[in-house]
């Protein structure tokens, strides 16, 4: 849903790009996604921006040239913007280097059923009757809340109950009294989802972190209730330790995020298990992306208190410091008692051991801005390239994972 940096998709045609790859083990992989597996984008709202950007044009001709890859475009979006799918088309027809097949019939869906075919591309019987977004931005600032909207009311005509989580500044979107004078009313959709899931006989959960809740003033007093209505918020639009929304990621449904990835495995895919009890008693595990500076917004906050959580509740959870992340780890952070901030630095070598939690840095974001991994993390995060973070991406320990989550924040 949201812009693409045109290092994102650098890294990213470099892990699933076949050309890359050296290591056995990557390249049965791609190997098995090659003969069995589709690579899929969804792109709407900025992120489409992307298919025009100069910047972009060699990167996704790299990702074009894969076997089963598909860019799904939201036309509603495609329409907004302006672009036109026929010189998109042509523009990438002419810089094309993949072979003879024409973009529309391979890899561009100019797409009228878009959030049907994002449901139906993570949707299956494995996974239950449940899906769910999680939303960090609040509304009328950003448009990722009108699209999770869009995608919760499909859930909804798809007879699945809908969940929706809020993190971060996206606690907002259920605040009672908004009245915006050239947007969609994201609280009044909210309120005819809710109608409309009851009517279906659905469950519609509305989960939002109290922390996040407390900091932004719709907890004013103290409470010990598990789950707690604040009187700013639309009726069950409920704040709750951001444990009670973790205890959803350790179940086996899809979550999705404003930008994110789900990696699905197919039955047949096979490896080797060592570890029989593991497996049986494995969790889906998932990757975090920290993608932004340290402090100047709460995003690595965020993602990394989201991260231990998810390790506390043995969900195998890796962070991967990439993109502007990396400026969290050149330099020695020395933050005063009164600067109110958690140190960064210091969270990670707090939590370096914890079982469940590893960390690791894209070592060409590294080098693309100068930067030097401060010493004092050396044996707290590992270096990687991008075989090896394909490989993290990619991999499946136990044939009992069905599928992976992958966040950006």
């Amino acid at each position: 849903m949201e812009h693409i940096p045109p290092e994102r998709l650098e890294w990213l045609s470099k892990c699933f790009n076949t050309n890359e790859t050296e290591i056995a083990n990557h390249k049965k992989l791609l190997k098995n996604q090659k003969n069995n597996g589709k690579l899929r984008f969804f792109l709407t709202g900025d992120a489409l921006f992307s298919l025009i950007d100069k910047r972009h044009r060699k990167n996704w001709d790299k990702l074009i040239k894969l076997n089963n890859f598909q860019c799904h475009l939201d036309s509603e979006e495609i329409k907004l913007l302006g672009l036109e799918i026929d010189k998109l088309n042509k523009l990438y027809n002419k810089e094309n280097l993949s072979g003879s097949q024409t973009l529309p019939n391979r890899i561009l869906k100019n797409n009228s059923r878009f959030w049907d075919n994002v449901i139906k591309s993570v949707n299956n019987q494995s996974y239950g009757d449940n899906l769910g977004f999680l939303e960090f931005q609040g509304p009328y600032m950003s448009r990722t809340s009108i699209y999770a909207l869009q995608l919760l009311e499909k859930i909804i005509e798809s007879k699945l109950n809908p969940e929706l989580y809020t993190y971060l500044d996206g606690i907002h979107i259920g605040h009672l009294g908004q009245k915006p004078s050239e947007f969609e009313n994201v609280e009044k959709k909210l309120l005819d989802l809710r109608k409309k899931a009851n009517l279906n006989n659905l469950h519609f959960k509305m989960l939002s972190c109290s922390r996040c809740g407390t900091a932004r003033g719709y907890i004013r007093d103290e409470n010990d209730k598990e789950y707690f209505q604040s009187e700013d918020t639309l009726q069950n639009y409920l704040f709750c330790n951001l444990n009670k929304i973790i205890n959803r990621f350790e179940e086996n449904n899809i979550i999705l995020t404003p930008s994110c990835g789900s990696i699905q495995y197919l039955n047949g895919f096979n490896e080797n298990v060592l570890d029989k009890k593991k497996e049986l008693n494995s969790k889906h595990p998932i990757i975090i992306f920290i993608t932004h500076s340290p402090y100047g917004s709460e995003w690595t906050f965020g993602g990394l208190s989201f991260a231990m959580a998810c390790a506390n509740h043995e969900i195998p959870t890796k962070v991967i410091f990439i993109e502007d992340g990396t400026y969290c780890l050149p330099t020695i952070h020395k933050i005063n008692e009164q600067d109110k901030i958690f140190n960064i630095q210091d969270i990670i070598l707090a939590t370096s051991d914890m079982e469940f939690l590893q960390y690791y840095v894209l070592d060409d974001s590294l080098k693309k801005r100068d930067f030097h991994l401060v010493n004092k993390l050396n044996n707290s995060i590992e270096k990687i390239d991008n075989i090896e973070l394909g490989r993290i991406i990619l991999s499946r320990q136990y044939k009992s994972i069905t599928h992976k989550r992958i966040i950006f924040y």
